[in-house]
């Protein structure tokens, strides 16, 4: 229920709706609690902070009108700044970036703040009456007017900056990164560092292989997003199974391809395939909610087309490369968590589909070594990137892993370069890379 929760608070973030939309009912509330207020009888100290904004019935509507045309041009104008922006966003940095743009707090409260200013406006203006029968000026409520279009366009100023810095490269990669670390620093340590498995983990991956199980298809297309982990281990409490999952957030499934295996029962029960299919949320892309390395492939779309004969621009590649090397030192140092989930008694129930170590280097460091074969900076760099990880690295394992990249990128970089002082220079950084694992 906590992951679900947790989904769908991730989608309604990166809804570009939702913040404009409660504004503007916000803004109907405030312009109905305003009048009311207007129609009471205010205290003195009321009457004091509203007298200087007070004016006639003629020029409450001519304040209103004015409030509320502009509030609607400029609402088209960040609309149509924020257009410019995805576009800009979409054919030089990459389409899969456009979520953060949209779920920009600056940007959908700009947006929002507009549209609660002009329809508040609207409503207080239909509100002021000046004829034979009545007169009725609601002085309150232009004074909030007022104060809201002063606030309005501020925050223009904000949205302004915010949209220039937004479409720097170096900044867009630095916020990417930025959330692959968080992300990193979210996942629970319930789990040994993903070195070299213990004797018990093999038994353990033993004794589940041998057992007999029953067979869980995805039922559905589209990409992994979201597994409730939990609900599955009161699934396989209730069912006393185990439920191995073959498949995790990233993978693209098809309805006949196999989703679960259910161990410890052999009794094919489609009630039970339900309420596992149930517990994975499929959708129509990748998304970043348990998928870490989509966040890592956002970085590796960026590099690759700075790497791009169009675009040329290895610098912002060389940035991509170092904020994943911080991310994958901080995965060395604190570990991946482990797959294995048990139930309050201690029995395992779930085993999820691993993510490894290795699946986030080849995910970080293969699309760019391929793209960057022929330039030396930034095969240079990679290597010593790789040299930097070896210092963080304690199992044989990622050792070797390091180890394995780093001979793929100089062989590749020597493949293609043909200069012999280039080719000192990247054999000099793959020693030194071999010298730091052998230390």
């Amino acid at each position: 229920m906590l992951t679900n929760l947790a989904y769908l608070r991730n989608r309604l973030r990166s809804s570009f709706w939702l913040v404009p939309g409660a504004l503007t009912v916000a803004g109907i509330g405030a312009a109905l609690a305003m009048l009311w207020l207007d129609s009471v009888e205010p205290d003195l100290a009321v009457l004091r902070w509203a007298a200087p904004f007070a004016v006639g019935a003629d020029g409450a509507r001519l304040v209103l009108s004015t409030i509320a045309g502009s509030m609607i041009t400029v609402a088209s104008l960040v609309f149509s700044m924020t257009l410019v922006a995805l576009t800009l966003a979409a054919s030089n940095i990459g389409p899969r970036l456009l979520d953060r743009y949209i779920s920009n707090r600056v940007n959908q409260v700009a947006l929002g703040l507009f549209l609660a200013t002009f329809v508040y406006s609207l409503i207080v203006l239909r509100a002021v009456i000046d004829d034979d029968s009545m007169v009725f000026v609601p002085h309150l409520s232009v004074s909030l007017a007022m104060v809201l279009a002063i606030l309005s366009f501020g925050w223009l100023i904000a949205f302004i900056h915010e949209l220039a810095t937004s479409i720097q490269i170096d900044n867009t990669v630095a916020r990417v990164a930025g959330e692959l670390i968080d992300a990193l620093h979210r996942l629970p340590d319930d789990g040994p560092s993903p070195g070299d498995p213990s004797p018990a983990t093999l038994g353990q991956r033993a004794i589940r292989a041998g057992m007999p199980h029953t067979s869980v298809t995805a039922g559905a297309s589209g990409y992994i997003q979201v597994i409730d982990a939990d609900a599955l281990v009161d699934i396989a409490r209730e069912h006393e199974a185990i439920i191995e999952m073959v498949r995790r957030p990233g993978h693209f499934v098809i309805p006949t391809i196999e989703l679960a295996r259910v161990r410890g029962t052999t009794e094919p029960d489609e009630g039970l395939a339900d309420r596992i299919r149930g517990c994975v949320i499929l959708g129509p892309k990748r998304t970043a909610a348990q998928d870490l390395e989509f966040s890592v492939t956002q970085l590796v779309e960026v590099a690759a087309r700075a790497l791009s004969p169009g675009v040329n621009d290895f610098y912002s590649a060389i940035a991509c490369v170092d904020h994943l090397t911080a991310a994958l030192a901080l995965a060395l140092e604190k570990g991946l968590p482990s797959n294995l989930r048990h139930d309050a008694a201690g029995r395992l129930r779930v085993e999820l589909y691993p993510l490894a170590f290795q699946d986030l280097a080849d995910a970080a460091l293969d699309p760019i070594r391929q793209a960057a074969a022929d330039n030396v900076a930034v095969s240079i760099r990679l290597l010593e990137s790789l040299t930097m990880l070896a210092t963080c690295a304690s199992s044989s394992i990622e050792r070797k892993v390091l180890a394995e990249h780093g001979e793929l990128v100089c062989a590749s970089a020597l493949q293609e370069i043909r200069v012999e002082r280039d080719r000192h220079d990247v054999q000099a950084r793959f020693a030194a890379l071999q010298d730091r694992l052998q230390s």
